[in-house]
């Protein structure tokens, strides 16, 4: 195996391993924060660097603006996270956390709507 795809399988792993302890750790802040109940990571990116953490959030309330304001109550938590993060994986350094309104979400609602709307117009 070369070492581009060992370092890819590695990569690969840890944005795994970041994406498990997150949804941990945001289901407990859920359960101290009931207004933090409805939203649920997507996805998790993890830079090339390993300097930087993307957490890619939606929530089953389809508005966008009580999304945006979820999310700004989740950034009061973020050091907390980094903390118990670093904690989980006994590590010195902590990536950096953004956290995102995941668009993909969106889109595939989108589509499913498309969809929908050419099996009605096959029907008629």
């Amino acid at each position: 195996m070369s070492s581009k795809n060992l370092r890819n399988i590695k990569h690969a792993q840890r944005e795994s391993l970041f994406k498990r302890e997150i949804i941990l750790l945001l289901q407990q802040i859920a359960t101290d924060d009931p207004q933090l109940q409805s939203v649920f990571v997507t996805r998790v990116s993890l830079s090339a660097n390993r300097g930087s953490l993307h957490i890619f959030l939606s929530s089953s309330e389809a508005n966008e603006q009580t999304l945006t304001e979820k999310l700004r109550r989740l950034v009061l938590y973020k050091p907390s996270l980094r903390n118990s993060i670093a904690k989980m994986n006994h590590a010195r350094t902590v990536p950096d956390i953004f956290f995102k309104i995941d668009d993909l979400v969106k889109k595939q609602q989108r589509m499913d709507e498309l969809f929908e709307q050419i099996k009605k117009d096959e029907l008629l």
